[in-house]
């Protein structure tokens, strides 16, 4: 993506809260990265299972369920990307998955393109976005598209 598209990002809430699309355009070297996190239960639960009625289903575990959450963002066309297991959904880790980011690629404008989710589009997130606007852009998706988003397709085709 060059700077010239840059008009095509189409605001949200968040976006025009802190100045967007009066961004600054990238000139230099940009990366596209796509999004998300998920839920990792270490003991998740067996789902429905058949039984007969009134005779409770005894499953063996091996241990009281406990969950994190991987949150990870990938580059494309590369693949590659960075994923990182925290304690919490919350707008402070994926603010840290951000840095963390950046950190990797410190010369480079990154284009991160994320859903809607509270986290994601808190105005917790606002003065964060503002301080990094000439190091990265986040990119909204629709509402209800997880279509759109590439790393739902590489987690789903394995």
């Amino acid at each position: 993506m060059t700077s010239a598209y840059t008009w095509l990002i189409a605001p949200d809430k968040q976006t025009e809260r802190i100045g967007y699309p009066d961004m600054i355009v990238p000139y230099g070297h940009a990366r596209l990265f796509f999004s998300d996190e998920t839920d990792l239960h270490l003991c998740p639960d067996t789902g429905r299972t058949y039984h007969l009625k009134g005779i409770q289903l005894k499953v063996d575990s091996p241990g009281k369920d406990e969950v994190k959450y991987v949150i990870g963002s990938v580059e494309y066309p590369s693949g590659e990307g960075l994923y990182e297991v925290y304690p919490h959904k919350r707008h402070q880790e994926y603010r840290m998955h951000l840095e963390h980011l950046m950190e990797m690629y410190p010369r480079d404008y990154l284009f991160v393109v994320r859903d809607n989710a509270s986290q994601h589009v808190t105005p917790h997130l606002d003065e964060f976005l503002i301080a990094n606007r000439e190091h990265l852009c986040l990119v909204s998706l629709p509402t209800y598209s997880p279509h759109l988003n590439l790393i739902d397709h590489m987690v789903y085709a394995r």
